[in-house]
């Protein structure tokens, strides 16, 4: 996905820590992502979150956030 997202989008990023976790029990349960990354041009970072009930999604959905928070906001 990083990979992807640098080509696309022209950027390039450093994940700088990544944690994810489930928010309750049961099949049921939300799972959420947090992500830090960096703008390895500019030095700036931040933080995004994803919110799914797949942790596949979440993560996509963390990373999305980041980037958009990263560069486009």
């Amino acid at each position: 996905v990083q990979r992807g997202l640098e080509e696309q989008l022209g950027i390039q990023i450093k994940v700088l820590d990544y944690n994810e976790h489930a928010l309750g029990s049961g099949s049921n349960a939300q799972s959420a992502s947090y992500i830090h990354v960096m703008d390895k041009v500019s030095g700036k970072a931040t933080y995004g979150v994803g919110l799914s009930s797949n942790i596949t999604r979440a993560s996509l959905r963390g990373i999305f956030s980041a980037v958009n928070r990263l560069f486009y906001s």
